[in-house]
């Protein structure tokens, strides 16, 4: 019947959008199971979200694939909070490739694991995923668990920093560890 519909991979494949022209504020959460999550592994399309008159986003959820399919110029905040992600069981979405697409905000929040899923390389290609240029990003708030004996982690944290060129505030809560 059409409730099976909702179980057939096609259906976890296709994307989620979201047209709302003059919503300026919005809260996102997502809970997933494993077929969702393997679907988004496979490359399926995510959450597409088309509101041009976005001013602030949050997000909760799995890494999944997050895009604004039109600008948004009154971005002003964003926090998205993928720390209960599974990353050691499933293959998920680099949420460096959801922070692309919010790249205009002037303040950013981002609650992790681990710092390396910000840049973390996706297996299948040479060079991983290139975390984009924050040009108007005055705030950076960054909690998440923090490797210091890691190399990665470290190298994970030069990024991030150096990919906010105008930066004049960031707030650290870093869980420290030496898994």
């Amino acid at each position: 019947g059409s409730g099976e519909r909702l179980y057939d991979w096609d259906y976890f494949m296709l994307p989620l959008r979201l047209r709302c022209p003059t919503l300026t504020a919005l809260v996102l959460v997502t809970f997933v199971d494993k077929k969702e999550v393997k679907a988004s592994a496979a490359g399926g399309s995510g959450i597409e979200l088309d509101m041009p008159s976005l001013r602030s986003f949050r997000y909760k959820g799995f890494p999944v694939k997050l895009s604004l399919t039109s600008p948004a110029p009154g971005l002003a905040q964003v926090h998205l909070d993928t720390s209960h992600s599974e990353r050691g069981v499933y293959k998920c979405e680099p949420t460096a490739r959801a922070l692309g697409s919010f790249s205009s905000t002037r303040a950013l929040k981002v609650r992790l694991q681990s710092i390396e899923d910000i840049v973390a390389d996706d297996e299948d290609k040479d060079g991983g995923v290139i975390l984009t240029t924050f040009p108007n990003l005055k705030l950076l708030e960054l909690d998440e668990f923090f490797e210091y004996t890691s190399s990665s982690a470290a190298l994970a944290m030069a990024r991030l920093l150096r990919s906010c060129p105008v930066m004049s505030e960031l707030r650290l809560n870093l869980h420290m560890t030496r898994w």
